[in-house]
């Protein structure tokens, strides 16, 4: 299949709409359903009240995203016939969600800079945006960009952990333990399992014919360059989890042992 690069002036609109929708979502639609749920919320610094919207924010957005991308992973066949040029509506208009959503996030981040900036998820969004731009903008490497997209799946367990803190949830709660085994368990399979899956793909179709058909993107190696380092950060993150991981094990069997054993009779 010859590759021909046509713009898709589709998803332009998604990706206006989604920032404006994640805006609204961040700076009136969670604070105003938050102070209404929670006390808790009410009573928060205005730098942790922001902080909460933002990952509100953030988890809705990866259930929109995330299940666009379950559904074209189970049924988009034809971004698996041509890994390179096959085309998804759905994984486009994921790409074009993404987009909104990180300027959005980038916006609300500069904004409220003194609460909640911070240099390394600047520069995370910012090697996102681009990849995802041009997947969105010429609807190339639809089949690649889906698998990143299932990153997201761990999200919404990474945002509740913080949540369950600010609550006040103890740490040897079901719902605290039960949360942070999940999100374990999704960000290995989603983001650490799923690399050298990625990296063959990525080797079985870098150098073909139909790569080769990309012309100038062939140069910049959207594929390549900054998957290496969102997947640095990722091992980084999936470190300090790992490491939060064997603490609130640690506590749990700690204070099990420290139980009196029950006298038989």
């Amino acid at each position: 299949m010859m590759g021909v690069w046509v713009v898709n002036p589709s998803c332009f609109p998604v990706a206006a709409a989604s920032f404006i929708i994640f805006v609204i979502v961040s700076r009136v639609i969670s604070p105003y359903v938050s102070s209404v749920l929670s006390a808790t919320y009410r009573n928060l610094s205005p730098a942790r009240k922001v902080d909460w919207d933002s990952r509100i924010t953030s988890s809705v957005h990866a259930v929109i995203v995330s299940s666009l991308c379950v559904y074209s992973l189970l049924f988009d066949y034809p971004i698996y016939e041509d890994k390179i040029w096959g085309h998804s509506i759905f994984v486009t208009s994921s790409c074009a969600i993404v987009v909104g959503y990180m300027f959005a996030d980038l916006v609300v981040m500069l904004v409220f800079y003194s609460y909640i900036g911070d240099v390394f998820y600047i520069f995370h969004h910012l090697a996102s945006i681009i990849p995802y731009t041009i997947v969105m903008i010429f609807s190339v490497f639809n089949y690649f960009a889906n698998f990143r997209l299932m990153a997201e799946l761990s999200t919404p367990f990474i945002n509740n952990r913080w949540l369950f803190d600010i609550l006040g949830y103890p740490r040897s709660s079901i719902a605290y333990v039960s949360n942070g085994l999940t999100m374990s368990v999704v960000f290995f399979l989603a983001r650490i399992l799923s690399m050298p899956f990625y990296y063959y793909q990525t080797y079985q179709n870098y150098g073909t014919e139909s790569y080769n058909e990309i012309g100038w993107v062939h140069y910049s190696c959207i594929i390549i360059y900054p998957c290496i380092v969102l997947d640095i950060i990722n091992i980084f993150w999936f470190y300090k989890l790992a490491l939060g991981c064997k603490k609130v094990i640690k506590g749990l069997v700690n204070k099990d042992s420290s139980k009196p054993e029950m006298k038989k009779e």
